[in-house]
């Protein structure tokens, strides 16, 4: 009797779960379709209206008007080439720096590895808005300090001789805030490369850069291929950098005109005209993620790693290996150190001298001590903080939610919340925070012009990241487990917390970590939702820079931001190096 009792039970505790797992599903499926589908909904409907200087809901009529302005205008198509060539120079620049950083560090046998490792990878602490102020500070025409140095030792007069205000400029200091992120996806290709053809070649008489260029590369195209088509979409999206660098210039691309667009100096907003943009812009990233998607989903194709006889052999460099590593030692000085410098040196500097030692005498705290007593540097402080721990919470449990619903469940139509969250991967943030403006200016929900609005459009923007890190998650993660307590009659809340959470616990956190720290950085989502009272610091960095023209004081903000970053950074790769370790 006892038995018949225990299993009614088991069966009672699965059906329960299966209950509680239907109910976790829709809330899941209609959470998705309400922060990715609504402000998608109203970008397209806003392109379609004539708003040229009116709200979407204002307007009166439908119309094709704002698509025929976009590619009726010569300035489009120099728009789409700046953006073309930015994106197409950032990516083949840092594609092949991070190709070969690669390959030394998985394929050879250069020194102080573990070092040159943790040089490729320390840019991944500067955010991208801050490194850009440091190539304005040293590279700027008239007086970037690099310039003033190069002036003084050639005996050159005016400006110049660098100038990062171009496309070039952009393209350079883009390129290495990508080679980082581009060296993660790419060097487990080469480390796991079976190098039997290699050494075929090499049998046959074959010498070690006709191997490369003949046997290697070509086995590697396809990882290489779909990191470059990823970062393609992630170059198209940058904003930071094309603001600081180009506008200044009247440089544009995509982004940075989107923002231009809606904030006019002197002028009203072209809601219209902007949303035209934004849709373009859309369904080219739309169009690069589907690509991307085929490309990884090729790579099993070209699969030569198998379960025999795996033996790396490094490449012997010789005499080359410390030039080599000195080569290294030149990208971070001139990727992390001397940038890092420059803006220290900007805060605690009075505000128009060099750097000299008569200057560095009468260096000075005074931008840190005004920044901790500012009552509005205080509140963008708070601000961030709520906003980065709200994103990172509310977004990692949603996510874990989609997540389930795409692995675990056997729901028809399961992977689609998954894949319309993917859609916000490749929409630029600018467009994400104009879609959700249009959104939030007409629904009847009152969060316009506070913290929260940015809280969901951060969570918009890192829904996708979120999903594909639990998503793997669960996939390590047996469903057994789970059957076996409910059949044993635990309860699906005793179950979630007493066996799944645990496990997938690692995981989690790693997300949280990483959410938190870009919700901290990121600019492009909290400046077009920026209003009176719920600036964050990057917008206040932001506002400072660009309106202000108070250097020292953004530099000592850009400091602040800098280490907070840094230190985050630190703690997602750690996190990440003990997520690796547990699932060992």
């Amino acid at each position: 009797m006892g038995q018949f009792a225990s299993l009614a039970a088991g069966e009672r505790a699965k059906r329960v779960a299966v209950s509680w797992e239907k109910a976790a599903g829709v809330v899941a499926a209609l959470a998705v379709i309400y922060l990715i589908g609504g402000p998608l909904f109203m970008l397209l409907f806003s392109s379609v209206r004539s708003t040229r200087e009116r709200l979407p809901f204002e307007a009166t009529s439908f119309t094709l008007e704002n698509f025929q302005r976009v590619f009726g205008s010569t300035a489009s198509y120099q728009l789409f080439t700046n953006t073309l060539l930015f994106a197409a120079g950032t990516v083949a620049l840092s594609l092949a720096v991070a190709v070969g950083f690669a390959y030394l560090i998985e394929r050879t046998n250069i020194p102080f590895r573990t070092l040159v490792l943790t040089l490729v990878l320390a840019p991944m602490a500067l955010p991208p808005f801050v490194s850009g102020i440091a190539w304005v500070l040293l590279a700027n025409p008239v007086n970037g300090y690099l310039n003033v140095t190069l002036r003084t030792a050639l005996g050159l007069s005016g400006e110049g001789p660098l100038n990062v205000y171009s496309i070039p400029g952009m393209i350079l200091v883009s390129a290495v805030i990508f080679v980082p992120s581009l060296f993660i996806m790419i060097s487990g290709t080469f480390a796991r490369m079976d190098q039997t053809l290699e050494e075929a070649a090499w049998l046959s008489g074959a010498g070690t850069w006709r191997t490369l260029r003949r046997i290697t590369l070509p086995l590697l195209r396809p990882g290489i291929y779909g990191a470059a088509i990823y970062y393609l979409i992630i170059a198209v999206e940058l904003f930071e950098i094309p603001a600081l660098l180009g506008m200044p210039a009247d440089v544009y691309v995509l982004s940075t005109w989107i923002y231009y667009l809606v904030h006019k100096q002197g002028g009203l907003p072209d809601y219209g005209l902007a949303a035209g943009y934004a849709m373009l812009t859309v369904i080219l990233a739309s169009v690069m993620t589907i690509f991307y998607g085929r490309m990884i989903g090729r790579q099993d194709r070209f699969a030569t790693v198998t379960g025999r006889g795996y033996r790396p052999r490094l490449i012997d460099l010789g005499r080359w290996r410390l030039v080599v590593f000195s080569g290294v030692a030149v990208y971070f000085l001139f990727a992390v150190l001397v940038p890092f410098v420059a803006v220290i040196l900007k805060s605690i500097l009075p505000p128009y001298a060099d750097i000299s030692l008569p200057s560095l005498a009468v260096a000075n705290l005074n931008q840190y001590v005004k920044l901790l007593t500012n009552s509005y540097m205080q509140a963008a402080a708070r601000n961030t903080a709520i906003i980065a721990v709200t994103t990172a919470t509310g977004t990692m449990i949603l996510a874990t939610l989609v997540a389930w619903l795409s692995v675990r469940s056997g729901f028809r139509g399961r992977t689609l919340p998954d894949r319309l969250a993917f859609v916000s991967t490749g929409t630029p943030a600018i467009v994400v925070g104009l879609a959700i403006m249009f959104l939030y200016l007409s629904a009847p929900v009152p969060i316009y012009g506070t913290i929260w609005i940015i809280a969901i459009g951060m969570a918009t923007r890192y829904i996708a990241y979120g999903s594909r890190v639990m998503s793997t998650a669960y996939l390590q993660l047996h469903r057994e487990l789970e059957e076996a307590s409910w059949t044993s009659g635990v309860s699906w809340l005793r179950t979630l917390a007493g066996i799944v959470a645990p496990l997938i616990w690692p995981s989690f956190a790693r997300g949280w970590l990483w959410m938190f720290a870009h919700s901290i950085r990121d600019v492009g989502i909290p400046l077009m939702l920026v209003s009176v009272g719920n600036e964050t610091i990057a917008v206040r960095l932001w506002l400072t820079w660009f309106f202000s023209a108070d250097l020292p004081y953004a530099s000592a903000i850009a400091v602040v931001l800098m280490l907070a970053s840094a230190a985050l950074t630190f703690l997602v790769a750690r996190q990440t190096l003990v997520v690796r370790d547990t699932g060992r």
